[in-house]
């Protein structure tokens, strides 16, 4: 644990990285390996058929070095040693070379590794501190009499440090782990090896194992040891890895603070912490002047497991920072090389580390090379660096890595060093787009230092909190602030994010220009040649505004994807999740509305009446804009106490659609504390036909006389500060204006600048007899339960959301990747198996409107009374009829709204009329 962390890296790729088999060429040794299951040590997972283990990984290098294969046998341990003396076996390890086993077995002249006997009590167990002698003495442990060797070492070690806790000795080592189940006993001794899931509360005595083989098995003995001996030579850490890799803590332990030290804690002082304000992503001084980066995170850690109270010290750079530890003001300093000539420099006792930093050069992309180094001043990595570039390079001193970065690009320096953190956060920024890393295969240590000055009770808190940490922890901070430090530009997003961003372009273009084509087809219809030079400034106008405006949204969902991406906290992105929903939608409703012009403009648009209370269409129109008004804290008000009663035949969509309009836009431009106002009410006599009068207003922002004249033009915003924080389409008030004008009704509109506005609809609604409403929940059995669906779809990303929405439901989905797979497979069921087919119209192979006419003309009962839904993003009303020509019998507009397609499938399956 004192060595190096790099040899963690070490072990784990070591295996992969290994030179070509001594025996290359000739045919490989099967060596039979005894191999007993132990946690972590040897492992075998029956049903995945894999070995995994600090043994098994162990072997596999040394089987590279000397040319084996292995045939592994499952044993017990006292059956392996058996086999092995007989001859049946050729290799088994974690044996003891002990004067007994010496004269039956041979062993590797090198250890294979090293073991310690250790006292381990439960993890919740937080009244026993490690190698506290005093709470040791109040345990009682169980023993195994079949373990006579470390109980003997065990009492030896309780005499000699004067420790006197209760033994009870049992038969054996299962009644041991009974004993401890039941109560009886609240520790005992196991083999460090398999000491995962409780806690050491001490260490009695290290020992080593070896590989053993059958006596007078020379020739195996002697590939062995040669490719220990290789194995060792070239990987001296090799060993420490693996014991890193298997059976190190990845998650926190608990922190066990004596009396002494909690006296310490409960003095009511502050722990002063420095820190390198300047170390990007690890430490910094954030725009609040605050501490902030991995390092925070650690070390608020530490003070939740510890309960040390920490004060962080702000200095303009790490030079002052190691100032005040030196001379005593602060009394820990965060992130500190795990290096003890660094440590006596600097007045420091180090605790035990937490995090391995690789170390990397950077150059300028084609740079030919040089000797001079760009490196903090101050800074460990300019004390390190002459191990790593050793004395033929001239040193240039900056204050900041990233100033060593710029040294580089502007050719002040031929290179810089820089940690995996740093490089992984500069790599990411557009402006350092040219700075090439290259790894120097060297690695240092990071600990906590604590001043010589300082209590020694603070260096044992703050050593015991830094061993208990694990390394998940430790990753997971190191991971989430290398992401999340600082906002990106939007030139550090597209450069981090070039694949996305080109699709998330060409996407917007595509739609762009399909939108576009649509647009200008509908003007040319009307204005011909004599309004070309107007389609023109039409279309640029149009691309500017959908560019501005389609941006918007799409950089909510991109960012915020991101932040989801990078957080682990369920609530925080949940939260994520909602906002890319919100910006989606309105993403959607700025096609939804621009599709609505082109419609009205080209003369598609139509309005479908229906019989409908006037009530719920004020109710529906009401209710989400209490909520609006309520979450902004302004004053909504509806007066109907006049509004025509009854029944009447109406547009209810688009009714709704004006009045949410209007209404919103009334509580958007109010501030807290003001108020808006819902006005219907019949006129009597009626107004040119025009029955009923609609008011809403508010005490708002209101609008200059300027922005009036042109309000209800398509893409028209008032530029104001005051509307400036404000997000809209630009369309609203066009489709507005438009949609009653169809009605037969006109709309005026009186506003004051910070009075202010009034809008007033004058409607002609038509009353008529009868009780008819528009059915809203659901039918109190699920007509839906069970009902069998074709979906026929070629795109897996839609044919995956289609599914898990429709499943929901309880329906059993088929699906089908074209038409012709589709009619297939309608045609191959049993007649009435299908009760809805779901059809996509643009497919490959076959199209759903040749899909849905071909299935139309099959010979069987239900191909004429099958329901068959279109679900397209084509859904303009010549589409529909399409639709309806080709023996379809609705239609499902995408993006999919579920209540939408529900109350569809409802219909289809004659739960609804």
């Amino acid at each position: 644990m004192l060595r190096l962390l790099a040899a963690v890296l070490s072990a784990v790729f070591f295996v992969s990285l290994l030179p070509l088999s001594v025996r290359a060429g000739s045919e490989k040794r099967t060596v039979r390996v005894g191999y007993y299951t132990l946690t972590n040590f040897q492992e075998y997972n029956s049903s995945s058929q894999e070995y995994r283990g600090y043994s098994y990984d162990y072997l596999q290098a040394i089987a590279q070095y000397a040319g084996w294969q292995y045939q592994f046998v499952p044993v017990t341990y006292e059956e392996g040693l058996k086999m092995l003396e007989d001859g049946e076996l050729d290799l088994m390890n974690n044996v003891d070379r002990t004067d007994e086993l010496t004269s039956r077995l041979s062993f590797s002249s090198l250890a294979s590794g090293e073991s310690s006997t250790c006292l381990v009590v439960s993890p919740e167990n937080s009244e026993i501190s490690y190698e506290d002698f005093t709470t040791l003495s109040t345990l009682t442990v169980g023993l195994s009499y079949t373990d006579s060797v470390n109980n003997s070492a065990f009492v030896d070690y309780c005499k000699d440090n004067d420790c006197l806790p209760k033994l009870i000795y049992y038969h054996d080592w299962e009644h041991v782990l009974q004993g401890m189940k039941s109560g009886e006993v609240n520790s005992y001794l196991m083999s460090s090896l398999t000491v995962s899931g409780m806690r050491t509360v001490a260490r009695i005595g290290v020992h080593s194992y070896y590989f053993a083989t059958t006596k007078g098995n020379n020739d195996l003995l002697q590939e062995l040891n040669v490719a220990m001996n290789k194995l060792k030579t070239e990987n001296p850490y090799f060993e420490e890895g693996l014991y890193q890799k298997y059976h190190s803590s990845t998650g926190d332990e608990l922190t066990v603070i004596s009396e002494s030290e909690k006296e310490f804690i409960n003095s009511g002082e502050d722990v002063k912490v420095v820190y390198d304000p300047k170390w990007v992503p690890l430490s910094y001084t954030n725009d609040k002047g605050e501490f902030d980066g991995a390092l925070a995170v650690i070390f608020e850690k530490i003070s939740e497991n510890t309960g040390l109270r920490f004060t962080y010290l702000t200095c303009s750079s790490e030079e002052e920072s190691l100032e005040k530890f030196r001379n005593g003001e602060a009394d820990v300093f965060a992130g500190f090389p795990y290096d003890y000539t660094w440590a006596a420099q600097n007045s420091a006792k180090i605790t035990v580390p937490f995090s391995s930093l690789p170390i990397f050069t950077a150059i300028r992309s084609g740079s030919s090379g040089g000797n001079r180094a760009a490196t903090v001043s101050g800074d460990y990595l300019r004390y390190f660096s002459g191990n790593i570039l050793k004395d033929s390079y001239s040193f240039a001193d900056y204050s900041s890595s990233e100033e060593c970065l710029k040294a580089v690009l502007n050719n002040q320096a031929d290179l810089a060093l820089v940690d995996s953190y740093e490089m992984g956060y500069y790599s990411k920024r557009f402006a350092y787009q040219n700075v090439v890393y290259k790894a120097t295969g060297t690695n240092y240590s990071l600990s906590a230092a604590v001043s010589d000055r300082a209590d020694d009770r603070l260096y044992s808190i703050l050593s015991k909190a830094a061993a208990s940490i694990g390394s998940e922890t430790v990753n997971q901070a190191m991971e989430n602030t290398s992401l999340s430090t600082k906002s990106l530009s939007f030139m550090d997003m597209l450069y981090d994010n070039q694949r996305l961003m080109i699709l998330v372009f060409l996407i917007l273009g595509f739609a762009a220009a399909i939108l576009l084509a649509g647009f200008i087809s509908s003007w040319r219809m009307k204005n011909k040649n004599a309004e070309l030079k107007k389609a023109a400034n039409a279309k640029s106008e149009f691309l500017s505004n959908m560019s501005h405006d389609m941006r918007t949204p799409l950089n909510g969902i991109i960012g915020y994807t991101g932040l989801a991406r990078s957080t682990s906290d369920p609530a925080e992105k949940e939260g994520y999740l909602e906002k890319i929903k919100i910006s989606g939608e309105f993403l959607l409703s700025l096609i939804n509305d621009t599709l609505d012009i082109s419609k009205i403009e080209s003369g598609k648009f139509t309005l479908n009446p229906e019989t409908v209370s006037g009530s719920e269409i004020i109710r529906n129109a009401v209710v989400p804009i209490e909520i609006s008004a309520k979450e902004k804290g302004v004053h909504f008000l509806v007066d109907t106490e006049r509004a025509p009663k009854g029944y009447f035949e109406v547009d209810v969509i688009n009714t709704q659609k004006v009045l949410l309009n209007l209404l919103s836009n009334a509580v958007k431009f109010t501030p807290e504390g003001g108020t808006v106002k819902l006005t219907i009410e019949a006129i009597n006599p009626p107004l040119d036909q025009k029955n009923c009068r609609v008011v809403i207003e508010d005490n708002g922002i209101g609008m200059n006389e300027e922005f009036q004249k042109k309000m209800f033009e398509p893409f028209t915003q008032e530029v104001s500060s005051a509307a400036r924080n404000t997000q809209g389409t630009g369309l609203g008030l066009s489709i507005v204006k438009q949609v009653v004008t169809m009605m037969g009704g006109t709309i005026s509109v009186n506003s004051s600048q910070g009075k202010g506005t009034r809008f007033e609809i004058l409607l002609p609604v038509k009353k008529v007899e009868g009780t008819k409403k528009k059915e809203t929940g659901r039918p109190a059995v699920d007509v839906l339960f069970g009902k069998h669906v074709l979906l026929c779809e070629d795109n897996e990303m839609n044919t995956e959301i289609a599914r898990k929405v429709v499943e929901s439901r309880g329906l059993i989905v088929s699906t089908a990747e074209n038409g012709e797979t589709g009619v297939r497979k309608f045609s191959d069921s049993a007649v009435g198996y299908y009760d809805v087919i779901l059809m996509d119209l643009r497919m490959p192979v076959m199209d759903g409107f040749t899909a849905a006419e071909e299935i139309r003309k099959l010979e069987r009962a239900d191909a004429s009374s099958v329901q068959i839904l279109a679900m397209s993003a084509d859904a303009y009303e010549e589409d529909i009829e399409k639709c309806r020509r080709a023996g379809m019998n609705g239609h499902i507009s995408k993006p999919i709204d579920n209540e939408k397609m529900f109350d569809a499938l409802e219909k289809a399956c004659g739960g609804k009329p």
